[in-house]
């Protein structure tokens, strides 16, 4: 809720400090007083109700640009729903074709070359598993001989 003292700062900052020469032959003092009643009126005109709604106001955009600057609330609210998703196009001009797809397609790479070693090894031990068979048969067969 902004009080008659701040808005008389603010009105300070942008209306006494920037005097042109009429208002300075006026006088400071005289801009001052001035200055306050215009806060003052302001301050009844606004009436509290509209004074906090402006603050609420206020404190909202504070919030949303916290929000929008820590990634992990954005990515959150993306999920929910609360902020828009960006499209396709536009993710991939801000990293970049590569950076998208090469660490997807490196790590499916890493996982069809796991797969492979496995069933390289799993034929392996059955191309050996074969072959004792076969002797093991052979060997069968000449005892029965």
């Amino acid at each position: 809720m902004k009080t008659e003292a701040e808005i008389l700062a603010w009105l300070q900052e942008i209306y006494v400090q920037s005097q042109d020469a009429r208002q300075k032959r006026m006088g400071l003092s005289y801009m001052t007083a001035e200055t306050h009643d215009l806060a003052r009126s302001l301050s009844n005109f606004l009436g509290k109700s509209d004074v906090e709604r402006i603050a609420d106001m206020e404190s909202k955009v504070e919030a949303i640009e916290a929000a929008l600057a820590n990634p992990i609330a954005v990515h959150r609210n993306m999920l929910t729903g609360m902020i828009a998703k960006p499209n396709v196009e536009d993710v991939v001009h801000l990293y970049g074709r590569e950076a998208l797809c090469g660490g997807d397609a490196n790590r499916r790479v890493a996982v069809l070359e796991i797969q492979s070693a496995r069933l390289v090894e799993e034929r392996d031990t059955a191309v050996d598993e074969l072959a004792t068979l076969r002797l093991d048969l052979e060997e069968a067969q000449l005892a029965r001989v």
